[in-house]
């Protein structure tokens, strides 16, 4: 399947009488799957991005639901985040580390 973008202009005599379009067609083919693809990719960044999210409130309720006062609960968050201090990302073949 193509895509093509059609442009035209109607044509009129001196008497303006119609004679017809002038115009071209445009394939854009390229551009519409580089959208789709495009489309597609953001669309499956939003589904990590909420699965990423659900996991980290699932494990900061469970990390909180013991805590009774505001320390015990940063004290809590600290003990979970301490595995990685200053990690930003956790990609295969790189540090994530933040630059200091």
């Amino acid at each position: 399947m193509r895509w093509l973008r059609c442009e035209g202009v109607p044509r009129f005599d001196d008497a303006h009488r119609f004679l017809g379009y002038t115009g071209c067609n445009i394939d854009i083919t390229e551009s519409k799957v580089a959208e789709e693809r495009r489309d597609l990719l953001i669309n499956e960044l939003n589904h990590r991005v909420k699965n990423t999210l659900a996991t980290v409130q699932s494990i900061a309720s469970q990390t909180l639901r013991n805590a009774c006062t505001m320390e015990e609960a940063r004290s809590a968050l600290r003990r979970v985040c301490s595995p990685c201090p200053g990690l930003t990302t956790c990609s295969p073949g790189r540090t994530g580390r933040a630059p200091t």
